[in-house]
């Protein structure tokens, strides 16, 4: 069977990821990965094939305020309602 694993480009997303996609690979079966480039390096350093976001916002993460100006200024609970 082959398995397409998408996450957000965060590591914090990738890293559970990859213990299911090896888990996958470990039964057999195929496995590869839709995200961004700033997690590209960790998700082929494991030996999987990464097809880049394309179409959608490729954010890294590094600045959310940069990539989300909307997200400046906002503090505590206004701010984790803005994550979610």
């Amino acid at each position: 069977m082959r398995f397409l694993v998408c996450t957000q480009p965060i590591i914090g997303h990738v890293e559970p990821g990859l213990v299911i996609a090896e888990a996958l690979r470990a039964r057999g079966h195929e496995v590869a990965w839709y995200t961004g480039r700033c997690v590209r390096g960790r998700i082929e350093a494991a030996g999987f094939e990464v097809f880049g976001i394309e179409r959608a916002f490729d954010y890294d993460g590094a600045d959310m305020t940069r990539s989300f100006p909307e997200r400046a200024g906002l503090e505590g609970i206004a701010d984790i309602k803005f994550i979610v």
